[in-house]
């Protein structure tokens, strides 16, 4: 096996180094980071506080597979004053 090039070792770790830090943005402007609920734009599907979440749904959702919102919140009465 051949002996590994110090030169080339140290060029791929820098460039490792930079792929990391450029996968992470750690400025201010990284919204995951700084993340917060808002009142009018945050749906929280945490069974126990979302009324009339269904859970068999919500489980299709995390399984990655395609759901309806309608049907994610088919416990609840459709508001009729809605467009």
């Amino acid at each position: 096996m051949p002996k590994p090039n110090a030169a080339r070792t140290e060029t791929v770790l820098r460039a490792t180094e930079k792929w990391r830090k450029d996968l992470v943005d750690t400025s201010g402007r990284n919204r995951l980071r700084r993340y917060r609920d808002l009142k009018t734009s945050t749906l929280d599907l945490t069974p126990d506080r979302a009324e009339g979440l269904n859970v068999s749904v919500l489980d299709r959702l995390l399984a990655d597979k395609p759901v309806d919102l309608s049907d994610l919140f088919s416990g609840l009465a459709a508001d009729p004053d809605a467009p």
